[in-house]
């Protein structure tokens, strides 16, 4: 994260906040899409007789929930009650949610939001107009996804088949076969998936519940396994917090 240092020794001067953010490393040592957006938001500031101070995340995800850029960005033009001025909503944020989420904060403390590709500007009857119809969508969007997750789910739960989500340690995502051996397909052709353990699990399960059973702490299991050069499902050293979640999964399981 970096500011517009000359902005930055006269704050009395600054009128508007830019935010600037790449995704990729690629983009950060090229400066494609980086100038471009600084361009940009120099353009807006000169045609708007504004004062800038820049913050950017540069090589940062916009599904990233910690930007140390936007935050600061956002939490400056709040505190001066002025523009926030963005590329586009794409730089700002990778879902509507988010977006809208920042403009309210803005909206609540007085300042506002510029995003120059989309041509939005809430301080304009058009701007507030779209950014509620913006809201509105999102809206729907979250209720409706939702409401087919939960759909879905149910359906899986009935059928015992894996859930989105991360596969849990130790365990793989096979085909669910059928009495012939096929794999049984869902309403788009793909295998239906189920979880199996590993064999390497099975026994790290055993083994856990055994040492419980002599009473070992998490702490001692730990230990046990690290200084016997036993890894994880996953290839890493062990924790307490891997041994209770691999245990507490397998009991549920059974």
């Amino acid at each position: 994260m970096t500011t517009n240092a000359k902005s930055a020794r006269t704050l009395n001067g600054i009128d508007a906040v830019a935010y600037i953010r790449v995704s990729t490393c690629r983009q950060v040592s090229s400066g494609l899409g980086l100038e471009a957006q600084r361009e940009q938001v120099d353009q807006w500031a000169k045609a708007n007789a504004r004062t800038l101070i820049k913050y950017d995340d540069l090589g940062v995800s916009g599904r990233n929930g910690k930007r140390l850029g936007l935050e600061k960005a956002v939490s400056h033009a709040c505190r001066l009650k002025c523009p926030l001025v963005v590329a586009n909503l794409s730089r700002l944020a990778r879902s509507t949610t988010d977006a809208l989420k920042t403009t309210e904060r803005l909206n609540r403390a007085g300042a506002d939001l510029v995003l120059l590709k989309e041509n939005i500007d809430s301080r304009t009857p058009c701007g507030k107009f779209l950014l509620t119809m913006l809201a509105a969508v999102a809206s729907f969007e979250s209720e409706l996804a939702g409401e087919r997750t939960r759909e879905a789910n149910s359906i899986k739960r009935a059928r015992k088949e894996k859930l989105g989500g991360t596969t849990p340690q130790g365990y793989q995502s096979v085909p669910k076969l059928n009495d012939q051996g096929e794999p049984i397909l869902n309403d788009r052709g793909a295998p239906v998936l189920v979880l199996v353990r590993s064999k390497e699990l099975e026994y790290v399960i055993m083994e856990i519940a055994a040492l419980k059973s002599f009473g070992m702490s998490w702490q001692s299991i730990v230990n046990a396994f690290n200084e016997r050069g036993i890894r994880t499902p996953n290839n890493k050293k062990w924790s307490i917090s891997i041994v209770r979640r691999i245990h507490a999964h397998a009991k549920k399981a059974a």
